[in-house]
């Protein structure tokens, strides 16, 4: 039998807060609540909090199925809050479909956060009683083990310095600093750690050993839920592979690219032939750079993009792929990740949720891009609308959850509803927007799209009431840029300010 008052907290609580992250009160009416402490994330400019505000009764009412979903910023709600993030809506549909039932979805997703800190706070979450654990995280994973050489050697007593980090100068906040500095250095420094000085390519090198690692924390992830009675579902974490361009800037004549001359003027002239819609021309001569560029990431992107131009989808899907497995930045959640989460669900007798195959399997030639994805990994309302659903199937798939069908209909037209009717309001539209500007200014590098939101921003915010003046030094263009230049991307599409 749960017994609220014989919890205590753990070792690492303190990690990632510093204090508990569920806070026990008593209700008005003389019952208990668990509730979610959400300290600010300092970021920039930008608005965030560690995780979503909210209070769960305890011990759970035994009429109500509890679903606790689990992971970064995705799960979290980007750009705005939970409101349009896919937990909100796995608990609109689901109501609806099964309104018989009374559901609760407990959205734990915080900013930043990788599958290290959500293992050290795994008792913290077995107090939440889930019905079903879902565990979606595989975007932070490098930027995490970056933070700290403990997570790689296993010292989690150290790596609990991170808890100042996490409080005060949240892992964007670092970046908007010194992600210019990393692509003219090869370095990420994070002095405020001392000792946590990582080579770029010593994270690549890595790249095995982060994977272990990550393995490893969703294994301990699912067994403490499942010590907790909670039946288990592991997410495969789908990307932005279309309109995201490799983050590690690995083309001919980039900080980490070959700098043969040759080579450099070849890709340029590659690049400007594709930015012109000339793909076959682009192809004739990318088909060769690929061969002599075989380990770039931006090459195979530049590629891609010029074969599915060139009707060849098939083609372009593969090397979409594999433009993502080269991307040695990490900052995406990539195939080998992926992979290692299906082999793992399987080993424990765990449901898969493949959120990669369904993304893929409702966009264009398999690549999902703008419609699905607002940047490198953060949903858009259609992205987060297809993870519910595709949520709610797996969960009756595996009987997990049991609705009457056809659960459908009813599901899907009332997350329609709901995001038709959802008034957001203008200061976090903004907060979103503003996110872009940093996105497009200083992760993926397209002045172009980064105009299209500063436009959005000027029409929105004409006195600048929350683009304050310091954000507008730091990110806003000065003029227009040219209408062909250099970018890998796309044009920005609608979806930037959803």
């Amino acid at each position: 039998m749960w017994e609220h008052r014989a919890w205590r907290p753990t070792r690492l609580v303190d990690f990632c807060l510093s204090i508990n992250l569920l806070e026990e009160r008593e209700t008005v009416g003389g019952g208990w609540e668990l509730v979610v402490k959400t300290p600010p994330v300092e970021l920039p400019f930008m608005n965030l909090r560690q995780f979503n505000p909210q209070s769960v009764v305890t011990p759970k009412p035994p009429d109500e199925f509890r679903i606790v979903v689990v992971g970064g910023s995705v799960v979290y709600g980007c750009p705005y809050d939970d409101r349009v993030s896919f937990p909100r809506l796995l608990e609109v549909g689901l109501r609806a479909a099964e309104p018989a039932v009374r559901w609760r979805v407990i959205n734990m997703g915080a900013p930043g956060w990788g599958s290290t800190r959500l293992r050290s706070i795994a008792d913290e979450l077995q107090r939440l009683q889930a019905d079903v654990a879902v565990v979606v995280s595989g975007n932070n994973e490098a930027i995490e083990a970056a933070f700290a050489r403990e997570v790689f050697a296993d010292r989690e007593g150290r790596v609990r310095s991170l808890s100042w980090v996490t409080r005060h100068s949240h892992v964007m906040s670092l970046l908007v600093s010194v992600f210019g500095r990393i692509r003219a250095s090869g370095k990420l420094k994070t002095d405020s750690l001392g000792r946590a000085e990582l080579e770029l390519s010593a994270l690549v090198a890595a790249r095995p050993e982060l994977i272990d690692i990550y393995v490893r924390n969703l294994r301990d992830l699912t067994e403490k839920f499942k010590q907790a009675g909670a039946n288990v579902v592991l997410g495969t974490v789908p990307v932005n592979l279309r309109t995201c361009p490799p983050l590690m800037r690995d083309a001919p004549g980039e900080k980490f690219g070959p700098v043969d001359q040759q080579v450099v003027a070849t890709y340029r002239r590659a690049a400007l032939l594709a930015n012109q819609d000339e793909n076959s021309a682009a192809l004739e001569i990318l088909s060769e750079l690929v061969r002599r560029c075989s380990t770039s990431a931006r090459v195979r992107f530049l590629y891609a993009r010029c074969l599915e131009g060139a009707g060849r989808p098939e083609a372009a899907q593969k090397a979409y792929g594999k433009a993502l497995e080269l991307d040695s930045s990490m900052m995406r959640a990539f195939g080998a990740l992926n992979l290692r989460v299906e082999q793992l669900a399987s080993e424990q007798g765990v449901v898969l949720a493949d959120f990669v195959r369904g993304l893929a399997a409702h966009s264009e030639h398999q690549v999902p891009g703008d419609d699905m994805f607002l940047d490198n990994c953060h949903l858009t309302r259609v992205g987060s609308a297809l993870i519910a659903e595709l949520l709610a199937e797996t969960l009756v798939s595996s009987s997990l959850v049991a609705m009457e069908s056809p659960w459908k209909p009813k599901f899907h037209t009332a997350v329609e509803d709901y995001l038709r009717e959802l008034k957001v309001p203008l200061n976090l539209r903004i907060e979103a927007l503003k996110f872009l500007m940093f996105y497009y200014r200083s992760m993926n590098v397209d002045d172009r799209r980064a105009w299209n939101v500063q436009s959005k921003i000027q029409i929105l915010d004409p006195r600048f009431q929350h683009a304050t003046r310091k954000f507008r030094e730091h990110f806003f263009l000065r003029t227009s840029p040219t209408a062909v230049g250099e970018s890998l991307a796309e044009p920005v599409s609608g979806a930037a300010g959803q």
